[in-house]
C-alpha cells in the first residue's frame, strides 16, 4: 500500500512538472500565458 501510493505521488508530481515547465517555456518564448495546455491536459485524462 505505501508503495503504490508513493508511485502514485511520484507520477502525479511529474505530471504537474511537465504542465509547469510547459507554462515556464511558453511564456519565455513568447510573454504570453497559454491556459490551453491545462484544458489539454484535463482533455487527456478523461
Amino acid at each position: 500500500m505505501i508503495a503504490s501510493t508513493l508511485i502514485t505521488g511520484l507520477a502525479l508530481g511529474a505530471m504537474y512538472g511537465l504542465l509547469a515547465l510547459g507554462f515556464h517555456v511558453t511564456y519565455a518564448v513568447s510573454k504570453t500565458v497559454n491556459f490551453s495546455q491545462g484544458s489539454s491536459m484535463m482533455f487527456g485524462a478523461v
